[in-house]
């Protein structure tokens, strides 16, 4: 139980590793304490509040607001993913463009031939899979930026 709240507390922080993991180890102390002082963990955790309040009310202590930093977080990786994802689209449109073979034409030859070529990987095909996995990650998180704009 203590375990899982200090999960849930580290996951809902939205500061810095240091910071987080300084209030973890505080945390730690606060649930040690109180079990040596013949509190249960339950009535710990009753005292601290859900995991989120008390990521809320710790970083507002150290003057941070916890949602307006996962909303920047959430926006700042919409954005990143969204261009990421604009970029493999344009290479992968511009090297898919380049290519001009004539079916049945294998490499510089003027008519078609015989050769038939099977299998292999064709690497712009990772552009374009970069290019889903980005625009993906850019929609999640845009609608994670709009649901926190919204509380």
């Amino acid at each position: 139980m203590r375990e899982e709240y200090i999960s849930q507390v580290k996951k809902e922080l939205s500061l810095s590793k240091r910071t987080k993991n300084e209030i973890i180890r505080d945390l730690n102390e606060i649930f040690s304490s109180a079990v040596e002082n013949g509190e249960t963990e339950e009535q710990v955790i009753r005292r601290l509040g859900t995991p989120k309040e008390f990521a809320d009310s710790t970083a507002e202590q150290f003057g941070k607001d916890n949602r307006l930093n996962k909303l920047k977080k959430a926006t700042v990786i919409s954005a990143i993913s969204a261009i990421i994802g604009i970029i493999s689209f344009v290479i992968y449109i511009l090297a898919v463009s380049g290519r001009k073979q004539s079916e049945g034409v294998i490499g510089q030859a003027n008519s078609a031939t015989d050769i038939v070529v099977e299998g292999g990987f064709d690497p712009i095909y990772v552009f374009m899979t970069v290019g889903i996995v980005c625009v993906l990650l850019g929609i999640i998180f845009a609608n994670k930026a709009f649901k926190l704009r919204k509380k």
